[in-house]
């Protein structure tokens, strides 16, 4: 049974007469008169007495009504209040940042809750979004690197560099390469991916070359900490490097070098299955992170 049908039973009821119900809805008489006899007929009841001068209820007809009246009631309610939370978004999203990401990502998520009070955030930390996603319950995630196939949507945020770096202390004990196949000899610091491929295989303009890497971490942290204190060089996003670099604490090797850039997404389900503050939240990101890197 419609929602308009049912509607139209009240009115109906209400008004006690097909023709101030047609003048109430602009329609022809006929045209309400037989929808109340295809209700009659689905239900194998009948809900009103006719006669020439008015109709009124049956017995089975009172209770319906009043069954149905309570039933459109809640029903309107229901919608009223879905219409109140998509102008105020609230409830909680829940989103996966990489181990990478940038501290700045984390400064734009609060300074959007400052436009967002009734909004809360939790933000975990994963090492595969794909997989956390459905084991987290996730309702956002963004995704550094290559994009496996999956039912989830993702759209570009930016493309990000990476460039070879190392400390002046590295490059005092261990001498500067000339070329990139020199990097073999001379201990690196690694990162290991999400999928636990480990990236010591690097595709550059002047080559590919695989470097031995003396630790392997998936905490890119971790890899700039090991690199500053000068036990290893290592390929680092520019997004980290570079601050280190123009304060004179890191050097680029090879500076001539040049390697494929690197893709971040923003991932989240269909659209239809995400809440109006979820649907906020990735406008915005996808908007203000290119600026926050560009700014770091």
């Amino acid at each position: 049974m419609k929602i308009d049908s049912l509607q139209l039973f009240v009115d109906v009821a209400e008004l006690g007469s097909f023709s101030a119900v047609a003048k109430k809805l602009d329609l022809p008489r006929a045209n309400i008169s037989r929808r109340i006899a295809d209700i009659e007929a689905a239900l194998d009841v009948t809900l009103f007495i006719r006669s020439t001068r008015q109709l009124s209820l049956t017995p089975l007809g009172r209770a319906y009504y009043h069954d149905v009246k309570l039933a459109l009631q809640a029903f309107n309610t229901a919608c009223n209040n879905l219409k109140k939370v998509n102008l105020s978004p609230s409830g909680k999203i829940k989103i996966g940042l990489p181990p990478t990401a940038e501290r700045s990502t984390v400064t734009l998520i609060t300074r959007f809750l400052k436009n967002y009070p009734d909004l809360d955030i939790e933000v975990l930390y994963t090492h595969n979004c794909y997989k956390d996603f459905c084991e987290q319950g996730l309702d956002i995630a963004l995704h550094m690197g290559t994009m496996p196939p999956s039912d989830l949507i993702a759209r570009r945020v930016m493309s990000y560099s990476k460039r070879i770096v190392a400390s002046h202390d590295f490059i005092h004990q261990f001498g500067k390469p000339s070329d990139i196949f020199q990097l073999s000899t001379m201990p690196s610091v690694c990162y290991r991916l999400p999928d636990g491929t480990l990236e010591n295989k690097w595709d550059s303009n002047f080559g590919v070359v695989n470097v031995k890497p003396v630790i392997t971490t998936n905490s890119v942290d971790m890899m700039l900490q090991v690199i500053l204190e000068g036990q290893a060089f290592g390929l680092m996003p520019d997004m980290f490097s570079s601050p280190y670099v123009d304060k004179g604490k890191l050097a680029v090797l090879l500076p001539s070098l040049t390697m494929p850039e690197s893709e971040l997404y923003i991932v989240y389900p269909q659209k239809n299955s995400i809440s109006l503050g979820a649907s906020f939240l990735i406008e915005y990101l996808l908007a203000e992170i290119p600026k926050a890197v560009e700014l770091s």
